[in-house]
């Protein structure tokens, strides 16, 4: 049974820090989308050119009639899901390495796969130290082989791994293959210029019907869900972190 909210140990800071910037890129969205249709909508309807209804010194970098003004908004906003996915992921994956830092170091779970690893010894000698040095070097390791993991299976390596279960016992409701989507969208973004290739079919063709290499990939208002997915994944894994933590402590 899922804790009373109540009753579930705090958050870990990791999680506060995530959700903290998934809040601060919804807000950038929607203000850059406001302030998109404000410029439209309120400017005067007789305007021609972008000195009517802007600055002088903005009119001086963005010297254009006002419908090629009009075409390049519609593409900016575009661009604007494009790089605001990747930000997310960034955050995620930054979230990921620290929460399994913490848990593998701290000896909250563990892991089920062994890594090879390169310790300096300490000069005093000290067995505890040294087993927590290597504990330390092997957490950094283990996040490293999740966070490089393939998008369409990381959260079920994730759940191997460490010996949870965040998949099919998510408390939040997430949607993973809007996981998988976020993943294979943000590589489609960095390395094929936002169409779709062979690895992009292959990973989303069932969930995204009809897509075919060279379209562009669908991001428009489906970004929100793909936050949704980061952020409640997160959710899923820091509860049952801290749930296996002692006195579930804050860090």
């Amino acid at each position: 049974m899922t804790p009373t909210r109540s009753k579930r140990p705090p958050k870990t800071t990791f999680l506060e820090k995530f959700s903290s910037e998934i809040t601060k890129i919804n807000y950038f969205l929607w203000v850059s989308l406001a302030a998109y249709e404000c410029t439209v909508s309120y400017r005067p309807k007789s305007a021609k050119r972008t000195n009517e209804f802007i600055s002088d010194e903005l009119a001086l970098r963005l010297n254009l009639g006002a419908e090629e003004f009009d075409r390049q908004l519609t593409e900016q906003s575009d661009r604007l899901y494009r790089l605001l996915l990747v930000e997310a992921i960034v955050h995620y994956e930054e979230y990921l390495e620290s929460i399994i830092k913490e848990a593998v170091s701290n000896s909250w779970v563990t892991p089920k796969k062994s890594v090879k690893i390169s310790l300096t010894l300490p000069e005093s000698g000290n067995e505890s130290e040294i087993s927590a040095s290597a504990r330390v070097e092997a957490a950094k390791e283990l996040a490293k082989t999740i966070v490089n993991a393939k998008y369409s299976s990381r959260h079920n390596e994730l759940d191997k791994l460490l010996g949870i279960d965040s998949t099919s016992k998510s408390t939040n409701d997430t949607n993973h293959n809007h996981l998988i989507l976020a993943g294979e969208f943000r590589n489609s973004i960095i390395h094929c210029g936002s169409l779709a290739d062979e690895r992009t079919v292959k990973h989303c063709g069932d969930i995204i019907p009809g897509l075919s290499i060279g379209v562009a990939i669908p991001l428009t208002q489906e970004l929100l869900l793909l936050f949704d997915a980061l952020l409640s994944h997160a959710k899923d894994v820091d509860l049952i972190l801290r749930r296996k933590s002692k006195g579930g402590r804050k860090n």
